[in-house]
């Protein structure tokens, strides 16, 4: 009986095929194949390096932004609001104006520094009304009658035009330049424990005219008349020159009463001190008509404007003035300097 014949061992000096039936694989196949693996591995190791370089170069820049970022936020909050950059109220706001400190000089309740913070109040679309924040024992008159004109700018001209109220609200003390300010608002209201008035005027110089002989000092004045000079700290004044400053303040302690009075009206009641530079605890100030009613500003705030929220204009100040400190070498010298002989209305 005849077998069957199997192709696959038809040659018997043929090689043998593996059982893959793939030819076996020859030197030059594998070196061919580890040459391409390696490459693979080459190309590989230098897309990773470069995507970890792409990758750490978008974290940089990421960080780079991230620091611009935050320092342009730093300025915005601390440095822009010093030069009276800020942000506008977006809805219906009351608005307040702080008015703290001597008026005039080097802190921030002069007229460079408040006028504009009203105006910015007073024009405001989203201000309602604005409320005048005073603790302030007095200062310059001039000052004082820069922040009072800017006040008009809440009371604009037109049949179209609207009012804004302005309500000036007396903290702890309202006197003298900052009493001229508080009675040219719409409303004058105080604290029942705030001193309030010190209608009046005042000049104050040193006479250091003995001590400064001990010393051997002696100044020297060339002065074009007998008025020119004066309230010199070095020298005693003439007579002449005494009444003369006397007439100045008895001159602007006039002005200071007949707006006073002009504002005040029939509010007002007779009181023989009422015009000597005395000051009154608010209940007696009211009584006496130098304000219009008792109460602090949070009360205000609740019983008439309680769906307002509160926008704060403040005056514009400078890094130094933010930070609490101030000049040696201007408190030391040119401070006391200036000090020695100054005006006030008080």
């Amino acid at each position: 009986m005849t077998s069957p014949t199997n192709p696959t061992r038809s040659n018997p000096d043929a090689p043998a095929t593996p059982a893959s039936g793939l030819p076996p694989r020859s030197h030059q196949d594998v070196t061919i194949r580890d040459t391409y693996e390696l490459m693979c591995e080459v190309s590989g190791h230098f897309i990773k390096r470069d995507l970890d370089e792409r990758r750490w170069k978008i974290v940089k820049r990421l960080a780079i932004s991230f620091i611009v970022l935050l320092g342009l936020v730093m300025w915005v909050s601390l440095y822009a609001p010093m030069l009276g950059w800020t942000a506008e109220p977006t809805g219906k706001a009351l608005g307040v104006v702080p008015i703290q400190g001597q008026i005039g000089g080097r802190g921030t309740a002069n007229a460079e520094q408040v006028v504009p913070a009203i105006e910015r109040a007073c024009k405001s679309r989203a201000t309602q009304a604005v409320v005048l924040r005073i603790s302030s024992p007095g200062g310059s008159p001039t000052d004082a009658e820069r922040i009072v004109g800017a006040l008009e700018a809440c009371r604009p001209s037109g049949p179209d035009a609207k009012a804004k109220p302005v309500i000036a609200v007396i903290e702890g003390v309202g006197a003298s330049a900052g009493y001229l300010i508080a009675v040219h608002a719409d409303e004058t209201i105080a604290s029942p424990f705030a001193l309030v008035g010190s209608i009046g005027a005042v000049m104050r110089s040193v006479d250091a005219e003995e001590a400064a002989e001990k010393f051997g000092v002696r100044e020297r004045v060339f002065a074009s008349g007998p008025l020119k000079a004066g309230n010199s700290p070095l020298s005693s004044n003439t007579p002449a020159q005494d009444a003369m400053a006397q007439s100045l303040v008895d001159r602007m302690a006039e002005l200071f009463i007949a707006q006073v009075k002009e504002r005040r009206g029939d509010k007002l009641k007779p009181d023989p001190e009422m015009f000597t530079g005395r000051v009154w605890l608010g209940q007696d100030a009211l009584g006496l008509g130098l304000i219009d009613g008792l109460s602090t500003f949070e009360a205000l705030k609740q019983d008439r404007f309680e769906d307002l929220p509160v926008h704060e204009f403040r005056p514009t100040e400078t890094l130094q003035e933010r930070l609490g400190l101030s000049s040696l070498v201007h408190e030391l010298g040119a401070g006391i300097a200036s000090g020695l002989t100054r005006t006030e209305v008080q």
